[in-house]
């Protein structure tokens, strides 16, 4: 048996087990959840409709409304009972259905988990197998070589002429305009990245998945037998 081969019947195991795994119903829902869902939907629509009509400060209005109320929620979402709900009808089940899976595929490979040293080399191993995974690695090195060289010319340049050459003299609107869009491109950089990195290597955020996993199986299962 090699990693691979353990890998691989991980994520057929997670993929299935996330798949049936169902949330809560729209009946057994708390009322707060209900009521906000409703209300988004409506404003959402009016909202729509003023803009299709091209009732520009109705929209507006409307439009605040909604932040509000998504702000509202999401401060509901943080409130003790909803924590409560969400731990007894949701995480609790959902977790403890999910090690005993992985678990269970561990003892299928002859995994001990209660060798806590082995299972530090199996986290070694998927930590080592994930770098080995990253697309952007030499992109990375690549940037970090370049970062090192403009430091270089900032530290030991002339950096009041390059700073009237290159900045001063530009207008105000046009520096305004160049900060937007270096923003705007880190912003699409941290947006496409997880992207790109899903296409390019689909299994890198399943060894955070997997990784995860083992640490769990460590902290609560691998010295505590009831847990199991």
């Amino acid at each position: 048996m090699r990693f691979c081969d353990l890998f691989t019947e991980y994520k057929i195991e997670i993929k299935k087990f996330d798949k049936a795994s169902k949330g809560v119903s729209w009946k057994k829902l708390p009322w707060q959840n209900k009521l906000l869902t409703i209300l988004i939907v409506i404003i959402t629509i009016v909202w729509t409709i003023f803009y299709v009509r091209n009732m520009q400060q109705m929209a507006n209005w409307t439009l605040a409304i909604l932040l509000i109320v998504i702000a509202i929620g999401l401060q509901i979402e943080e409130t003790t009972s909803m924590l409560k709900f969400r731990l007894k009808k949701i995480s609790r089940k959902y977790s403890k259905k999910r090690m005993k899976k992985v678990i269970n595929l561990l003892k299928k490979h002859q995994i001990n988990i209660h060798n806590i040293e082995g299972m530090k080399l199996l986290i070694e191993e998927a930590e080592k197998q994930k770098r080995k995974g990253d697309c952007f690695q030499d992109f990375k090195k690549i940037l970090k070589n370049i970062g090192v060289v403009i430091t270089t010319i900032g530290l030991f340049g002339q950096k009041e002429v390059l700073y009237e050459k290159f900045w001063g003299e530009l207008a105000i609107a046009t520096k305004i305009h160049l900060v937007g869009i270096i923003m705007l491109l880190v912003v699409l950089g941290y947006v496409l990245a997880p992207l790109i990195i899903q296409i390019i290597s689909p299994d890198y955020y399943m060894y955070d998945k997997f990784i995860e996993d083992l640490r769990q199986v460590v902290l609560f299962y691998s010295s505590n037998q009831e847990n199991i």
